[in-house]
């Protein structure tokens, strides 16, 4: 993800709060040794690499703009 606008980003798998939708994401483990393994930034920026492993559709948000996001399709 690349963010090439002003305002700042940080991508976390829906549903805010929680960020809990893609498999064993959790806003939670953003302080813990699985943060790596997290579909969630876990703090804004303006570049972020996450490889999923999952097959699916999983949408994703701003989590400091929660209306903004959008998804991504694994296959």
């Amino acid at each position: 993800f690349v963010n090439e606008s002003r305002d700042p980003m940080w991508v976390a798998s829906d549903n805010h709060p929680t960020h809990k939708i893609y498999p064993g994401s959790n806003i939670k483990k953003c302080d813990s040794d699985k943060k790596s393994e997290i579909f969630d930034q876990c703090e804004g920026g303006n570049n972020y690499t996450f490889t999923f492993n999952e097959l699916g559709t999983w949408d994703y948000h701003n989590h400091l703009r929660p209306g903004d996001g959008g998804t991504v399709v694994v296959k």
